[in-house]
């Protein structure tokens, strides 16, 4: 079972995010930026698991744990910051297969707006898609009118797949992601 405490971390980091992405200047653009996430091992922390690897709030029906997660993840590229990510999830244990949401607070950069700000990002995601640990997919999009600062007028939305390769080192996946500090009418 230890092996599995090992592993979820790595499998919380796909939920969220990816480490490739596209983030378009405008909403209806397709000018791609890269970003790369790192969520640093010491940076994630559990809750619904024990030290065992055995769930603590099983679902007495479809045997589920839910499962929280808090993780931070650290951003370069186009996007230049951190976000703190309070994830929750159901999923089965020890495969990890199910679906998780997260609330992200990202504050920092996004290429094309004006400067530093924060913003919230809400995450849906299936986790261990065909049955396969580790391979993640979902849907992100901007929080409206949520940012603050140079994010202040950030919206968008786009999506993401992590595909099961784990090497315990990095997370390595790929996001669509269109984003803009534009508001309607800018466009």
């Amino acid at each position: 079972m230890r092996r599995h405490l090992f592993v979820l971390p790595v499998i919380a980091a796909t939920v969220v995010t990816g480490a490739v992405g596209r983030v378009a200047a405008g909403a209806d653009s397709d000018v791609p930026l890269h970003a790369s996430t790192t969520t640093p091992p010491a940076s994630v922390e559990f809750s619904g698991i024990d030290t065992t690897g055995a769930c603590t709030h099983a679902d007495p029906v479809t045997m589920r744990c839910a499962v929280t997660i808090n993780e931070t993840d650290i951003f370069t590229g186009d996007l230049v910051g951190q976000e703190q990510n309070a994830i929750a999830a159901s999923v089965t244990i020890p495969e990890f297969i199910g679906h998780a949401v997260t609330i992200a607070t990202y504050s920092g950069t996004v290429k094309g707006c004006p400067g530093p700000g924060t913003a919230l990002f809400r995450y849906t995601a299936t986790v261990g898609v065909n049955g396969e640990t580790g391979h993640n997919h979902g849907a992100v999009e901007v929080v409206a009118g949520s940012g603050t600062g140079g994010l202040s007028r950030l919206r968008g939305h786009g999506e993401f797949d992590v595909p099961a390769a784990m090497s315990g080192a990095a997370v390595v996946g790929s996001d669509r992601l269109y984003f803009s500090c534009n508001t309607p009418h800018d466009d």
